[in-house]
């Protein structure tokens, strides 16, 4: 997950409903701003609060993706298997299955 998708997410949690956000410099949290421009005030101190995750947390965090993206492959595998006659392939019910799961 990029810096700005941590940010909107973290944002988002906090309760303000933005839209988006664009990092200028990572350095400079003055230039990290939100979508719409009404609510950067509602957000700014959501991102002087902001603390990126520690490379051990990106690491917990791509490990949970990774392991959620097995189960889900695995139910949508067992369930093609108990269907009489399936009309996807296993690939294609994959891809399907994760595609539907992206937006839940």
């Amino acid at each position: 997950m990029t810096l700005a998708a941590r940010l909107e997410a973290h944002i988002k949690g906090g309760g303000v409903p933005i839209a988006g956000v664009s990092i200028g410099s990572e350095q400079a949290r003055a230039t990290w701003l939100v979508q719409p421009v009404s609510l950067q005030s509602a957000a700014q101190p959501l991102i002087d609060a902001f603390v990126e995750p520690t490379s051990q947390e990106v690491a917990d965090e791509d490990a949970l993706r990774e392991t959620t993206r097995k189960e889900l492959k695995a139910v949508a595998l067992a369930l093609w298997e108990k269907i009489p006659a399936p009309t996807m392939t296993k690939p294609q019910l994959q891809a399907r299955a994760v595609a539907i799961y992206k937006t839940l």
